[in-house]
């Protein structure tokens, strides 16, 4: 996974300088907003939902994580299944418990660099949209307009690299249950009871995360 340091050493420079460019000033708050939602457009944020309980949350980031691995291998369920660590029987058997529509993959060829940049022009739309009425409207259109642009370009210091299925679901487990425990302020019992969990399976899985320091 990206470090978080070095994307924010990354990112935030050429933030600054992109949104100085076309508006000829700085405005802190946007260049902060707009740095900091980029980068949760890393592949281990927007498959993490900590708003759902633990068992259909996890099943939403395996069915998300095997997705965007066959969107950036063209359906190749027999490449996916190597990146995932587990033989084609199981990869095929996984595909269609998570109800998976291999044909869509196969029939829209976007690589991972497509897909990666799509999530970053997103993200800056997005911000942008609440920025709208607040810049001369002729600069925030010359903004738009190199909207895809600067997403390709801030695109490529996102890299994601693929891991085996255990391996992505542990570090599911550690930012859902980190974000959970924390968003509990520190009671267990609450945080058990959000996740849908029994309290002592929380502590079980605090245990086995490594995250004693959350009890």
């Amino acid at each position: 996974m990206p470090d978080v340091p070095v994307l924010e050493e990354k990112i935030r420079p050429f933030v600054e300088e992109a949104l100085h460019k076309f508006l000829g000033v700085r405005v802190t708050e946007l260049e902060s907003e707009l740095s900091d939602k980029i980068k949760r457009t890393s592949l281990w944020e927007w498959l993490v939902d900590t708003s759902l309980p633990y068992r259909e949350a996890k099943r939403n980031f395996r069915r998300g994580y095997v997705s965007w691995l066959l969107q950036t291998r063209f359906g190749n369920i027999a490449a996916v299944s190597r990146l995932l660590g587990v033989n084609r029987r199981t990869g095929h058997r996984l595909v269609r418990s998570l109800r998976i529509p291999i044909a869509g993959f196969r029939e829209v060829l976007h690589g991972e660099q497509y897909v990666r940049t799509e999530a970053v022009k997103d993200a800056i739309q997005g911000v942008l949209d609440q920025y709208k009425n607040v810049l001369h409207p002729e600069k925030i259109k010359a903004l738009y307009e190199h909207v895809p642009l600067m997403s390709k370009s801030l695109a490529r210091e996102l890299p994601e690299q693929p891991i085996s299925l255990k391996d992505a679901e542990f570090e599911f487990e550690r930012k859902y249950f980190v974000a959970v425990v924390s968003g509990c302020k520190g009671n267990l019992s609450l945080a058990a009871l959000r996740a849908r969990i029994r309290y002592e399976t929380l502590h079980r899985k605090l245990k086995k995360l490594g995250l004693n320091s959350l009890k």
